[in-house]
């Protein structure tokens, strides 16, 4: 038998003790005495039934009996204080474990909001890095990209320049129906333009 049990059974002793202690037993056989001994069970009755209505009162009510078998030394009283001891240990030790309960939560609520902070943080400075990175890998998409891209508009305007000009001097050399081949340095300056040659 647990404690609850044990509990439950002593408070539903209190009750018919209290019930049984108001009720007047008939010791006479006159008329008059039953008929008081039975409105006297019937007020008990009306009371019993508010005071089960009123849960407050009802307790307050069992609270005063069980003070009251306590103040009586015997077996049931000692039974009853160790089980209300029992109670009593069990209930502060809830109220403790509740409060040590809150306070990992609130504990866990900081861990988490810092956890949180730092999460922010650490992105934060992988862009940083990033930013870094990109910096050091590839200068020129810093301050001197737009040179670079000039320089390099530029150059491709000077090899479509040169391009051009070798057509011109190879078409010149063509029509001209010199032998370049027998003259060295003509030879030489031709297959130097052999990238754009053309042969007819």
């Amino acid at each position: 038998m647990d404690v609850f049990e044990k509990l439950e059974s002593t408070a539903l002793k209190l009750r018919n003790m209290a019930l049984s202690s108001c009720q007047s037993p008939v010791l006479t056989s006159s008329k008059e005495e039953e008929t008081l001994t039975h409105l006297l069970r019937l007020e008990i009755t009306f009371e019993t039934s508010i005071l089960l209505q009123n849960p407050l009162f009802f307790s307050m009510q069992v609270t005063q009996a069980i003070l009251e078998n306590l103040k009586r030394k015997g077996k049931e009283a000692e039974l009853m204080m160790a089980t209300i001891n029992h109670t009593l240990s069990l209930c502060s030790r809830i109220q403790k474990m509740k409060q040590e309960s809150r306070e990992t939560e609130d504990q866990l609520l900081e861990i988490q909001k810092k956890r949180l902070e730092l999460k922010k943080l650490n992105n934060g400075k992988m862009k940083e890095i990033q930013e870094l990175k990109m910096k050091c890998d590839h200068p020129e998409r810093g301050k001197y990209s737009e040179i670079l891209k000039q320089g390099q508009k530029n150059l491709d305007k000077y090899l479509q320049m040169v391009a051009v000009v070798k057509n011109v001097f190879q078409g010149i050399i063509i029509a001209s129906k010199v032998n370049w081949a027998a003259d060295s340095k003509l030879k030489d300056i031709i297959l130097g333009m052999e990238d754009n040659l053309i042969v007819e």
